[in-house]
């Protein structure tokens, strides 16, 4: 969930939580409030089954959709209609809400967010996917792996100005997205 996700000033993203408490969470009463991070467990991890490589790929997609639209595209009132939710429900193409979103980072969210296991389970296609989008960033130069994670804060900052600077909080709308 995106509280475990730190992104340091020099561009690293460095992980806290690793998923330890995902069983406390997935217990309770299903007509109770869930805790938010339960909208970000992949569908199998819903239905039971264990945390898998592709479990991950579907948290990341979670992520950056919700980076995307401002809030937690999965969440409900409810543990039951949030574990139903990330279960069975697919958001339409995030550039039907927001057309500046570039085709590339739509493509890829989606991707990530495939309901299917196996269907998600490869981090490289992810990964190319992803790239694709990143190389949107190049005007003319060659962008260098550690100069990623600048540029598409640039980019975002300049296409969706609304949203909040994860290293800024003063930047944007009240609610912090990040």
């Amino acid at each position: 969930s995106p509280e475990h996700v730190v992104v340091t000033r020099q561009g690293e993203v460095l992980l806290s939580g690793f998923g330890l408490d995902t069983l406390a969470r997935s217990a309770g009463d299903d007509a109770a409030k869930p805790d938010p991070a339960f909208s970000y467990l992949a569908p199998e991890q819903c239905g039971g089954a264990p945390a898998q490589p592709a479990s991950d790929i579907f948290a990341v997609g979670s992520i950056l959709a919700e980076l995307l639209v401002g809030e937690p595209v999965f969440l409900r009132p409810t543990l039951a209609g949030t574990r139903e939710a990330v279960a069975n429900h697919l958001p339409d193409a995030f550039r039907s809400k927001r057309a500046e979103i570039p085709k590339a980072l739509d493509e890829a969210i989606l991707f990530a967010l495939e309901k299917a296991v196996d269907r998600r389970a490869r981090a490289a296609e992810l990964a190319k996917k992803l790239g694709a989008f990143m190389g949107m960033l190049e005007v003319a130069d060659r962008i260098k792996p550690d100069q990623h994670p600048a540029r598409l804060a640039d980019f975002i900052r300049i296409r969706m100005p609304d949203l909040v600077d994860p290293l800024d909080p003063s930047s944007g709308p009240a609610r912090a997205v990040a």
